[in-house]
C-alpha cells in the first residue's frame, strides 16, 4: 500500500486490490460447486446431502469469519499510522481468537447437529450424508479459520495477488481429494458426499499451513516476525477485534443466510428437487462475490488512508 495524489492512482490502486481478492472469493465458493457437482455424480442423495450440510456450515462459517475480516481494517490503518511494531500483537490476538471461535463451532456442532437435521424431515439417507458432510468439515475449522486471520492480514498490506495465488492452488487440491474420497479411487475409501467434505478439510490444511510458511519465510510479511514473539493472550485487544468484527460477522451471516435458509426449506421436497435447487444456487451466490470483494477492498483503502489522518483521501 502506498499514498496515492489523484484519482487515477487511487483507481488503479483500486482495481489491483479488487481483482486478486473478487478471484479468491470466487476460488472459496468454486469448492463448494466442486463438491456439489461431483457429489452429484454418485447420486442425487450424495448431491442432496452436500446441499443441505453446506447450507448449514455456510452461514456459520461466513458470518464466523466475518468477525476475523477486522483484523483488516485493524492492520490497514496501523499501517497508515506508520504502526509497523503494532502488528504482530494484533494479528497474534486474532489468532488467539480464531481459535476460541473453532472450539465454539466443534462444540455447538457437537450438541446440535443431530437435533437440527431431524426437524428438518430429510430422507434418511440424505440426513446421515449431511451428517457425516458436517463431520468432516469439523476437522478443517481450526486451520480455515486460523488462515482468515493470515489471509486478512496479507490482504491488509495490499498483497491481495499472494492470497489470490494460494486460492488458486486450493482449486486443484480440493478436485484431486474429491476425486480420491467421493468416488474412491487408487484404494481410498469411497465416502460419497460425506468424502466432499473430507477433501475440503484437507485442503483447509492445506491452504493455512501455505500461508503460514509464507508469513513467516517471504517478502514483505516476514520482516514482522509475526511468530518471532510470544505474546500472551489478552481479553482487552480481543474484545477490540470482537468490537468491530461482531458486527461484520452478522451482517455477512445475514446476506448468506438469505441463500441458505431457502435450501433448508426446500428440504420439505423431494431429494431431486433440493439437489436441483442447490445447482441452481451455486451460480447465484458467485454473483455475490463481486460486492463481498468491493467491500473487502474498500475496508482496505479506507483503513489505510485513515490510519494516516487523511480522511479527505
Amino acid at each position: 500500500m502506498r499514498e496515492t495524489k489523484d484519482l487515477r492512482e487511487k483507481t488503479r490502486q483500486f482495481l489491483t486490490i479488487l481483482i486478486p481478492i473478487l478471484v479468491t472469493q470466487a476460488g472459496l465458493s468454486l469448492i463448494t460447486v466442486l463438491d456439489t457437482v461431483m457429489s452429484g455424480k454418485v447420486s442425487a442423495a450424495d448431491l442432496a446431502g452436500v446441499a443441505i450440510g453446506s447450507s448449514l456450515w455456510t452461514p456459520v462459517y461466513t458470518g464466523l469469519a466475518g468477525i476475523l475480516t477486522a483484523v483488516t481494517p485493524m492492520v490497514a490503518q496501523l499501517m497508515g499510522a506508520k504502526r509497523q511494531k503494532a502488528v504482530p500483537y494484533t494479528v497474534i490476538q486474532s489468532v488467539y481468537v480464531a481459535g476460541i471461535i473453532s472450539i465454539a463451532v466443534i462444540v455447538s456442532g457437537y450438541l446440535l447437529i443431530d437435533p437440527v437435521l431431524e426437524n428438518l424431515d430429510l430422507e434418511q439417507k440424505v440426513a446421515v450424508i449431511a451428517k457425516q458432510y458436517l463431520i468432516c468439515i469439523g476437522l478443517g475449522i481450526l486451520p480455515l479459520f486460523v488462515y482468515n486471520v493470515m489471509r486478512c492480514f496479507i490482504d491488509s498490506l495490499g498483497k491481495t495477488r499472494v492470497t489470490m495465488l494460494i486460492t488458486l492452488c486450493s482449486l486443484p487440491i480440493n478436485f484431486v481429494l474429491n476425486y480420491l474420497f467421493i468416488f474412491g479411487n487408487f484404494g481410498f475409501p469411497k465416502l460419497g458426499g460425506a468424502g466432499a467434505g473430507m477433501a475440503s478439510a484437507i485442503t483447509y490444511w492445506c491452504i493455512c499451513l501455505i500461508s503460514l510458511y509464507i508469513v513467516h519465510k517471504k517478502t514483505p510479511f516476514h520482516q514482522f516476525r509475526i511468530f518471532g514473539t510470544f505474546y500472551s493472550f489478552s481479553f482487552a485487544e480481543s474484545m477490540k477485534l470482537l468490537k468491530i468484527g461482531i458486527p461484520i460477522g452478522f451482517a455477512i451471516f445475514f446476506e448468506t443466510s438469505i441463500f441458505a435458509a431457502v435450501t433448508l426449506l426446500m428440504s420439505h421436497f423431494d431429494t431431486v428437487t433440493i439437489a436441483s435447487h442447490q445447482a441452481a444456487m451455486n451460480f447465484a451466490s458467485l454473483l455475490y462475490m463481486l460486492p463481498l470483494s468491493v467491500s473487502m477492498t474498500l475496508t482496505i483503502v479506507v483503513g489505510f488512508e485513515a490510519g494516516a489522518k487523511r480522511f479527505k483521501d
